[in-house]
């Protein structure tokens, strides 16, 4: 399933897409600033970011 997370680089939405993307689901990350450290770890989990304001 493809999965969009509002607010992935926020404390509960990193760690719940984090936990999506070990479920095998394909997950798309919200960010603001795609060049913010978080964004790294969240690639690092297989989130894809998805650049919006």
């Amino acid at each position: 399933m493809e999965i969009l997370v509002i607010g992935a680089t926020g404390y509960a939405g990193r760690r719940v897409s984090a936990a999506l993307a070990r479920a095998g689901h394909t997950v798309l990350g919200l960010v603001r600033d795609p060049d913010a450290p978080v964004v790294q770890a969240l690639q690092a989990d297989e989130v894809d970011t998805v650049h919006g304001n």
